[in-house]
């Protein structure tokens, strides 16, 4: 059954949510102590930054249809009905779906929003509110962003595909189960069927604008913010300009630009440039692109620069640490003995024609490029002089920590940047000024291995073979992403020598922290300032 809604994106939501409840489901009055995070609407336009109208309809599965859902899940679907919510592009197409869910925590419902691709890949996971005294740490976007790119078909299980939280177990239980419902119930009522999808987008609807992150600047400015998951990462990219339309499309092509050099860098892709590269090593020349040429040759200035300390040859010591994973062996002396001839920068062959087109090789048999350490700067580069070219003169990426600065914010004579405490990550340590440059940081605090029962440095020292040890981070402030990112692995592998590697960086300043027996201390260039 379908709901018709009047012109309202509030009555939208209200209305359809209303249809499909269950006689005394959800909760009743205001329970003091939850914990809002954000309206259905504002969870709607989160999910939805590309569409221009909502439609949403009553969903009650029937039938195969439930028949489907419940064999995916291999359990009951106690619901009545779900509001499935549909974006609406606009060229009349679909940009996706969404429904707003709620699931028993330990004791109480917390809601959340699904939004899905049009292919039915989760899109987006956000949690509207909370109820519980503990737990509330799975609305965190860190946490979240395992969900992105799960379809029906995958596995969802805790500590496996979705790494948990401390002291949110059951919290955790519950929006995999309520992920998967979606998934479920979704894929089983509308993907594969056109006519169906078709008819829905048919349906009376609303306008729907983008939420802005802030009122609209008194310049007459608008700002356009998009977020998507690529790299294995979230990356975000906020834009100012006279025009939102316009805006969207140049944020569109800076992403597409981002998503080409995932497609050419990624050693996770094995049709990518740089998996070929790894995977005939020692072998003859290859042909490559002029976008992994010159992500090559940065990699091999700043191996140079930094005398070895940053090294994407690493990509042995990373599979034999097994850093990658949540779990790691520890590997041999022998084991390490063997591997040293895999790793240098001088086994990575690149070579320029007068045309300017890109050959490469890896000199011997076994070794593998990991792109982990300059990837992302080098992708938020790619962005931002996209976004240049299109003419913006105020953005800022920010991709995983990752940061660049075009110009600066109407009304601000620049960017303000929170730089996180690597030894305490819930601590700001200040605030950094940043303008037509770029900040990256390394450090424990993002991921770790466990290695012989203890955590252990998701960075690996090319110079030693070993997971780095006693360095709790490090940030960077560069010209350009790609040094800043680099030049941050570097400074992190270097430890206390790290600041004087960055000295003599022109335009870079940077910051080491390192842990010692009596506590921690931090290292600093001269320049380094925050407020």
């Amino acid at each position: 059954m379908r709901q018709v809604v009047p012109q309202s994106l509030s009555a939208i939501v209200a209305l359809a949510l209303v249809s499909c409840r269950a006689p005394g489901g959800g909760s009743s009055g205001r329970d003091p102590a939850t914990t809002d995070y954000m309206t259905e609407d504002e969870a709607l336009r989160l999910v939805f930054p590309g569409s221009r109208r909502l439609v949403s309809e009553c969903l009650v599965l029937r039938g195969e249809e439930r028949e489907r859902a419940e064999s995916r899940l291999e359990a009951r679907i106690l619901e009545p009905g779900f509001t499935v919510h549909a974006g609406v592009k606009a060229d009349g197409s679909l940009d996706g779906f969404a429904v707003i869910h709620e699931e028993i925590g330990k004791f109480k419902p917390f809601k959340f929003i699904v939004g899905l691709e049009p292919n039915g890949a989760v899109r987006r996971v956000a949690i509207l509110s909370y109820r519980e005294s503990r737990g509330g740490e799975i609305a965190r976007r860190r946490f979240l962003s395992q969900y992105p790119g799960k379809r029906a078909s995958d596995p969802i299980r805790l500590n496996r595909d979705i790494l948990g939280i401390s002291g949110a177990t059951m919290s955790v239980n519950s929006l995999n189960a309520g992920v998967k419902k979606v998934l479920a119930v979704v894929s089983s009522a509308y993907l594969g069927q056109p006519m169906r999808i078709e008819q829905l987008l048919k349906s009376p609807g609303a306008a729907l604008e983008p939420m802005p992150d802030h009122p609209e600047p008194a310049s007459g400015d608008v700002l356009v913010s998009e977020t998507r998951l690529v790299m294995g990462a979230l990356c975000e990219i906020r834009a100012f300009g006279p025009d939102r339309a316009w805006l969207r499309g140049v944020v569109a092509r800076a992403f597409s630009r981002i998503e080409a050099a995932d497609h050419a860098l990624s050693n996770y892709r094995p049709t990518s440039e740089l998996s070929e590269l790894s995977r005939k090593a020692g072998e003859e020349l290859i042909q490559v692109s002029r976008l992994t040429g010159e992500f090559l040759e940065l990699s091999a200035r700043i191996a140079e620069e930094s005398q070895g300390a940053f090294d994407m040859t690493v990509g042995p010591l990373v599979r034999a640490w097994g850093v990658q994973g949540p779990v790691a062996s520890e590997p041999t002396a022998e084991d390490l003995a063997q591997l040293r001839p895999l790793v240098g920068p001088q086994g990575v062959v690149l070579e320029r024609d007068a045309s300017g087109a890109f050959r490469a090789r890896l000199k011997r048999h076994g070794m593998a490029l990991d792109p982990g350490a300059l990837g992302k700067g080098f992708a938020v580069d790619l962005a931002a002089r996209s976004l240049r070219e299109d003419g913006v003169q105020s953005a800022l990426i920010d991709f995983s920590g990752n940061m660049y600065a075009v110009g600066s914010p109407p009304g601000l004579e620049a960017w303000p940047i929170a730089v996180r405490d690597p030894v305490e990550p819930t601590r700001i340590l200040g605030i950094l000024r940043l303008r037509d440059a770029a900040i990256s940081s390394s450090g424990n605090y993002e991921r770790h291995a466990e290695v012989g029962g203890r955590p252990r440095s998701h960075i690996v020292s090319p110079l030693t073979l070993q997971p780095v040890d006693g360095v709790h981070g490090t940030s960077v402030t560069a010209p350009t992403a790609g040094l800043a990112d680099g030049y941050s692995t570097a400074a992190f592998v270097l430890g206390r020598e790290g600041t004087a590697f960055l000295e003599g960086r022109p335009g870079v300043e940077g910051l080491v922290a390192i842990e010692e027996t009596d506590g921690s201390r931090f290292f600093s260039t001269k320049g380094w300032r925050l407020e």
